[in-house]
């Protein structure tokens, strides 16, 4: 007991704190996306529509009905929602960086009405890197 005490405090006490690449731009990334979900979702709110407790678990208000005039085909819900955790945008600033992208650089960007929460993501990245995006966009999304 008395070895696993002073292994325990030897961990604890020797930890270094390591921080990734880009982690304040990150940082920057997650926390603008996490604001204009709160706006998303309080507008989407305030116009009487309600979020669908199955489809939208974690209550976010940008993953749609499962059927309307733009759905295209079948879709995955799994891959919808991983896209509405703000750290996508984290994501997205590492892509982004690791693609070479640079401050105001103008860099090409395909959205899609399949996946809105890597839509935001990609922007708060774009904005929070000071990139200028050229969007082209498709009608349609999955289901």
């Amino acid at each position: 007991m008395v070895l696993a005490v002073l292994l325990i405090a030897w961990v604890l006490t020797s930890r270094v704190v390591h921080r990734q690449p880009y982690y304040n731009e990150k940082l920057a990334a997650a926390q603008a996306m996490q604001r204009w979900m709160q706006v998303i979702r309080n507008h989407r709110l305030q116009g009487g529509r309600l979020i669908d407790p199955i489809n939208d678990p974690n209550e976010t208000a940008i993953i749609g009905d499962k059927y309307s005039v733009i759905t295209t085909d079948v879709g995955d819900l799994d891959a919808k929602l991983c896209t509405t955790n703000p750290n996508f945008a984290a994501l997205m600033v590492a892509m982004l960086k690791s693609a070479g992208a640079d401050s105001g650089d103008w860099i090409a960007v395909a959205l899609t009405g399949s996946m809105p929460g890597a839509n935001i993501a990609l922007l708060c990245a774009a904005q929070t890197l000071h990139l200028h995006p050229v969007v082209i966009t498709s009608v349609g999304a999955s289901m």
